[in-house]
């Protein structure tokens, strides 16, 4: 069971990761280049949705018994769109971070 919870805590900080580096690089290049590192990681994500998830090559490719939860890569694509969602909002940073907590509760649940 340690196992299952360890792979939940590498998920959270990878997360968190993530949603640090999605914050540089939308701080630091324009609407445009975000909208295009977005777009991006939507199309890998649907294609790990279509091609890797539930197929037995995932568990070839992460022979570990907490499979089940480093497996889920929606977590992280989803911190670091996060990240960039919060530097693009153009409302006031209470409203930006409602946006970014609700991205990051929905993956979570």
């Amino acid at each position: 069971m340690g196992d299952i919870y360890l792979g939940l805590l590498l998920l959270a900080v990878l997360d968190a990761a993530l949603f640090a580096v999605g914050r540089a690089i939308g701080l630091h290049v324009s609407q445009r280049v975000s909208n295009i590192v977005a777009t991006l990681l939507m199309v890998a994500l649907i294609s790990y949705a279509t091609c890797l998830w539930d197929q037995i090559v995932l568990a070839w490719l992460l022979p570990f018994s907490n499979l089940v939860v480093i497996g889920n890569w929606y977590l992280p694509v989803a911190g670091f769109l996060g990240g960039l969602v919060s530097t693009q909002v153009s409302v006031g940073n209470g409203r930006r971070w409602l946006s970014v907590s609700g991205l990051q509760s929905v993956v979570y649940s």
